[in-house]
């Protein structure tokens, strides 16, 4: 239920709004503000368990305090500059602005869900270290960095098409598989050094790809450019480009390479062979298989 007396409103917000704020209420009772609005401390905490007043459009940035512990989002603006939740108990993004013009931060909450996202997030994406578990209902494009480290999402599909840079740290994921088509710098580790499927890179445009070394798929990534892990975007694209993954298979424990077309995209990508390639793979941790799926040298 929100405040409708205009007193009361007033008194609300000349303690969550800046100084020099100004704001109107609409005809259906909801409210504008010119300014930012910090929802939290003594007297918010002490009178409130929700956002009193239902907001429409802050010019200016909207934050929640770690201190009001909400449960719900309603009564957020539709339509801010920032909106930022510190650490709130909120199980998704539902009563949330549909429509920010620079950074969206829900960092450190209890979210599960992304439900209630904007499609189109101008800045930056933040989610780090809450309990998120899946990337579907998230933003679309994300003009800034999109922060998914610490979470526990197991896949990238619901992933962002388009992003700047990705981060994606201390999670437990296996495939590329849902990755964004195009993104700026893109930084990876997971938590067991599971990764090792290439589905979902093929199409990818990206500045620079950092994947810790530990990680299996890191033997396949550094194909890409020979002298460095971070790939320049060219030789990347024109790898990729000549290299089907179809013809990657296997599992997490040894995956499989088709030598033939991994030869040939060497040749048709202009890359040299890596002079620290064994025969073997071992050093790889893949096997090297014939259309078959027969175990072969590479040297043969």
């Amino acid at each position: 239920i929100f405040l409708t007396n205009p007193s009361e409103i007033k008194l609300f917000l000349d303690q969550v709004c800046d100084e020099d704020y100004s704001y109107r209420i609409n005809e259906d009772g909801s409210i504008d503000v010119e300014g930012d609005v910090g929802i939290g401390g003594v007297y918010c905490r002490r009178w409130f368990t929700s956002i009193p007043v239902k907001f429409r459009k802050v010019n200016g940035i909207f934050t929640i305090y770690s201190s009001m512990q909400l449960t719900s989002l309603e009564g957020s603006p539709e339509e801010c500059v920032d909106f930022n939740v510190l650490s709130n108990p909120i199980k998704n993004l539902k009563g949330g602005p549909k429509i920010v013009t620079r950074d969206y931060d829900v960092q450190g909450s209890t979210i599960t869900s992304l439900e209630g996202t904007p499609e189109i997030i101008p800045g930056c994406f933040d989610i780090m270290g809450t309990p998120v578990t899946s990337l579907v209902g998230g933003p679309k494009k994300v003009g800034g960095y999109f922060e998914c480290s610490e979470t526990a999402i197991t896949s990238f599909i619901g992933a962002p098409i388009e992003t700047g840079d990705f981060y994606a740290k201390g999670i437990d994921i296996e495939s590329f598989e849902g990755f964004p088509k195009k993104c700026g710098d893109i930084a990876i580790e997971t938590k067991f050094s599971t990764l090792w499927n290439p589905k979902g890179l093929r199409d990818l445009e990206c500045d620079s790809l950092d994947v810790d070394e530990n990680e299996p798929i890191w033997n396949l990534i550094k194909l890409f450019d020979t002298l460095d892990l971070r790939t320049s975007g060219d030789v990347f694209s024109r790898f990729k480009e000549s290299l089907d993954y179809n013809y990657i298979r296997g599992d997490v424990r040894k995956p499989q390479i088709n030598l033939f077309r991994l030869k040939e995209a060497f040749s048709e990508s202009g890359i040299e062979k890596p002079i620290d390639l064994k025969d073997d793979g071992q050093m790889w941790n893949y096997t090297f298989v014939d259309d078959d799926g027969r175990p072969v040298n590479f040297w043969g």
